[in-house]
């Protein structure tokens, strides 16, 4: 199979092509092997030498591939399962356990946590901002909780933005589309003397609904605005500091309507029809939601000198939501210290000390609240990673994070990498690692859930990864679902074994990255029937179970005007326990590709393809999507892009929550056009 893979790239990769006489990289595929990435070493290490199944997106593949938001930009990552449950809602998972809130992968923004610990996961329609501020994505498949800590258990997700000196000048985009209906983007970006750099930055969105299965308006049509600033200044030769502040609201429709009544403290027992409280109000029962978030980040690094310095992270983070089930106010302090260094001549070490506290205040609903009400959590961790090179071709990365938690207590995640670099253009790599991810706050505290027809998807589309199992399959109309939320000692675990190579061929214009992995679960949580009481609902964590997987990624630039890739993952999950009806909810076999193809040096052409195998669970057919797009350079000031999407089915369903009666949405065909300036 090689040999013949070989004979067929062979004739491509003999066409002429021009190398940059600088020594810089001569095509986009070894531009992509020998850039520098942090998030597994802590320092710049170039990607081809990194232990460890790590993929980069750029800031160049939103435009060649079309994304319009950073989690349609996670597809083309080998591993990631990206599927559309509807206009305003996506599932996102590394590696297995998919769903609404895919609780196992930790998501970062310039090293700030958007993990939430409400119900675990990412909220991905918050996650907008201007793509043009985004300077790369570094995105780790598999335990990194050495360097990350806790809920690093799948994969990281690393969004890195640009340095505001890299965007000096005036940047305004406009779009519109039959689906992402109106876009706006807007930048400018300046200098106060020579040491500060500055830009303001903001955009706004509206998209609009899908139709569901039936072929009705699905009523989840959203819209949003992001804010940011970000100042750089070189204090000296020595010390830079950096701060950024964001700012979002969005505006999210689901759906249902009906009447709950609310509250502000917790009951002392389960709900019962026609019980008069002394603080509730009747409210308008809607999915609709209102988010707000703000945050501030202030980072401070010296230099040491060209192998040493060290790091000091400070962020705040609020954020708002209201719901007619639940409303949350969260907020969030970190501060992260960290310090690297060589030594022996053959040793490179970072360690690191970090404080987080956060703090939440709920508004409960008879449908849904916690107990109690307010709840302030604290974690402090230290971690040292050290990688001892034996050589010029052996090197050997040990290292451990030890953390205390209220919830769980003490916690010690340790890892070992092994990299052998056969050549220059051949690295083969092992890992062992083990991860553990905390309990959410549902699952510690949750007091109740009432259940009925009216209530069943509302509780799946506020928390879909947690209302799962059998329970409320047979609930009517005022039924009484007692579920019990337990402080569990014992959070899930996971302990991973992976192997890895990558190679290059034809002076580095082809690239074959294969990685395999076993991983090994511990402790999985879930809500389950109490036995011979269907209305009782209470947690448990005795389900364990085993995920194995291929991932391949093949680069390939046989011109200075061609780049092709193709991406391959096969995943197969075998779960026990409770949780064993969960294995049917995976796609087994995912395929995402793309080529970029410049007609002249103005205009170019792009297609993506993105292949997902069916999921018997959840009665998703497999499904194709193939992407087509045309950028136009008008000149240097201005620059045309039109996208058609979706383009081999006029919709398609993409994920459902198993327990939603809510008829599925489809993802449609659709259009789209920008134009984008520069000044």
């Amino acid at each position: 199979m090689k040999s013949t893979l070989m004979l067929m790239l062979t004739p491509l990769a003999a066409i002429p092509s021009v190398y940059a006489d600088d020594g810089s990289p001569a095509n986009e595929t070894e531009k992509y092997l020998t850039q520098k990435v942090t998030s597994v070493t802590g320092t710049p290490t170039a990607l081809k030498n990194t232990a460890a199944a790590i993929y980069v997106i750029t800031s160049e593949d939103f435009r060649t591939q079309g994304h319009q938001t950073i989690a349609d930009a996670l597809r083309a990552v080998p591993g990631f399962h990206v599927a559309r449950i509807d206009s305003n809602k996506i599932a996102v998972t590394s590696r297995g356990f998919n769903g609404r809130f895919a609780n196992k992968l930790l998501v970062l923004i310039d090293g700030r946590s958007v993990y939430t610990p409400l119900n675990g996961g990412v909220r991905w329609e918050l996650q907008d901002m201007v793509t043009a501020d985004i300077d790369r994505i570094e995105v780790i498949r598999g335990p990194a909780a050495t360097m990350w800590g806790s809920n690093a258990v799948n994969g990281v997700v690393n969004i890195i933005t640009k340095h505001s000196k890299d965007t000096q000048g005036g940047h305004a985009k406009l779009g519109i589309g039959t689906t992402d209906q109106h876009t706006g983007e807007i930048r400018w970006g300046g200098q106060l003397g020579e040491a500060l750099s500055y830009r303001l930055s903001a955009k706004g969105f509206k998209r609009g609904e899908y139709s569901n299965e039936g072929g009705g308006k699905n009523d989840d049509a959203w819209e949003g605005n992001h804010f940011n600033l970000r100042a750089d200044w070189q204090l000296t030769d020595r010390d830079s500091f950096t701060f950024i502040a964001n700012a979002s609201k969005s505006d999210i429709n689901s759906g249902s309507s009906g009447t709950v009544a609310r509250f502000r403290r917790t009951l002392s027992s389960g709900f019962v029809p026609g019980v008069t409280f002394d603080s509730f109000r009747s409210t308008t029962l809607t999915t609709d939601v209102d988010w707000s978030t703000h945050s501030f980040q202030a980072d401070w690094t010296r230099k040491l000198s060209p192998t040493a310095g060290f790091s000091v992270k400070a962020y705040y983070d609020q954020t708002e939501s209201r719901h007619a089930l639940l409303d949350e106010q969260r907020k969030t302090a970190d501060i992260d210290f960290r310090h690297w260094f060589s030594w022996g001549g053959n040793n490179a070490s970072i360690w690191g000390l970090k404080y987080s506290s956060t703090k939440d205040d709920i508004t409960g609903s008879a449908g849904l609240t916690l107990s109690p009400l307010d709840r302030s959590m604290d974690t402090t961790s230290a971690f040292f990673q050290n990688t001892h090179a034996f050589s010029d071709q052996w090197s050997l990365m040990l290292g451990t994070n030890v953390e205390h938690n209220d919830q769980t207590g003490s916690e010690v995640q340790p890892s070992a990498r092994l990299s052998y670099a056969y050549s220059d253009d051949t690295t083969v790599w092992a890992s062992g690692s083990r991860a553990i991810r905390r309990p959410t706050r549902f699952e510690d505290d949750v007091e109740q859930l009432t259940q009925g027809p009216a209530l069943q998807g509302l509780l799946t589309s506020l928390f879909g990864g947690f209302v799962g199992g059998s329970f409320g399959a047979d609930a009517q109309d005022f039924q009484v679902i007692t579920t019990r939320g337990t402080r569990m000692k014992t959070p899930e675990s996971l302990v991973a074994w992976e192997l890895g190579m990558r190679q290059s061929y034809f002076e580095k214009r082809l690239s074959v990255e294969v990685n395999a992995f076993h991983h090994d679960y511990k402790h999985l949580m879930t809500f389950a029937d109490t036995d011979g009481d269907p209305l009782t609902v209470e947690l448990d964590n005795t389900s364990h179970g085993d995920a194995f997987g291929v991932e391949a990624s093949i680069r390939y630039s046989p011109t200075d005007r061609l780049d092709l890739m193709l991406n391959y993952t096969q995943f197969k999950l075998d779960l026990h326990g409770p949780m064993a009806s969960a294995e049917d909810n995976q796609a087994e076999n995912l395929i995402y590709g793309s080529l970029s193809y410049k007609l002249t040096q103005d205009l170019s052409v792009f297609t993506t393809l993105y292949h997902a195998d069916r999921i018997p669970g959840l009665n998703i057919g497999s499904y194709t999507n193939v992407d087509a797009g045309l950028s136009w350079k008008v000149n240097r000031n201005v620059r045309f892009n039109l996208w058609g999407k979706n383009l081999t089915d006029p919709y398609h369903k993409e994920y459902v929550d198993s327990t939603a009666p809510r008829t599925p949405a489809r993802v449609p065909r659709s259009l789209f056009a920008e134009v984008a300036f520069s000044f």
